[in-house]
């Protein structure tokens, strides 16, 4: 098991290698319109398009946004959605470039793949796709958000919705984000003082409150577990790692 970052770049590397000019990326939790492939391309034709995003609602709240495009503070480690929950009419209609688009439903173009790299297997799941949009605007590559093209996002039907194993990954891949992407002093200086003294206790105590001892402590071994890199430690059976061996 290679994880998400894994298996989606086994299908990538197979799709580009076969001759493809775009490849899509959808997650097996999500449908797209019957147009949204041919508009996420009419997008993606323009100069300097790395990969194009669809719009994407809530499965269960076809009126509300899901994903409209992002942004990524690397020094925190924070990945933000906009317009997450807010109706559909609220949000720009026209395409634009924006610093992060989820790998949930994505038009991704050969060349860009090819000079940016795949994603990062370390990060297992999560994480893997805000680090390789950094990467791919740190290689003059433009990010852009089509609402012309629609999707529909069944959210974290894999890890489950408020479990500790997504707790564990959002925390572990906060880390590695920052670990990346931030230098020494950003992360001795900002990023630590801020987990340890602000937004670390307050996701222990909200997971503590809304979903028991269980998540909490498992954002505590993803922190951990970050700073310490490699493989997931935590959860080894129920990411399948190494044959599902007990966690370290």
């Amino acid at each position: 098991n290679r994880g998400y970052a894994g298996g989606n770049n086994a299908g990538l590397d197979i799709a580009c290698e076969s001759g493809a000019d775009y490849v899509l990326v959808l997650n097996n939790d999500t449908l797209v319109a019957p147009d949204a492939v041919r508009r996420m391309v009419e997008a993606a034709d323009v100069k300097d398009a790395g990969i194009v995003s669809a719009k994407i609602y809530y499965e269960s709240e076809r009126d509300r946004f899901w994903f409209a495009g992002g942004r990524i503070v690397p020094s925190l480690g924070q990945v933000t959605h906009r317009g997450q929950g807010r109706p559909a009419a609220s949000l720009p209609r026209e395409t634009r470039p924006v610093e992060f688009l989820t790998f949930c439903a994505v038009l991704v173009r050969r060349s860009a793949w090819e000079s940016v790299g795949p994603l990062d297997e370390e990060f297992f799941a999560y994480g893997e796709d805000a680090d390789w949009c950094l990467r791919a605007r740190g290689a003059g590559w433009r990010l852009l958000h089509a609402p012309g093209a629609a999707a529909l996002h069944r959210v974290s039907a894999s890890a489950g919705t408020r479990t500790p194993l997504q707790s564990y990954l959002l925390a572990r891949a906060r880390v590695l984000l920052v670990r990346r992407h931030a230098g020494a002093a950003a992360r001795r200086l900002l990023f630590w003082p801020w987990m340890l003294l602000v937004r670390g206790p307050h996701d222990f105590a909200k997971a503590l409150l809304t979903r028991g001892w269980g998540a909490a402590w498992a954002g505590v071994r993803g922190l951990c577990d970050g700073a310490r890199g490699g493989a997931p430690r935590r959860f080894r059976a129920e990411l399948g790692l190494d044959g599902g061996g007990g966690g370290a």
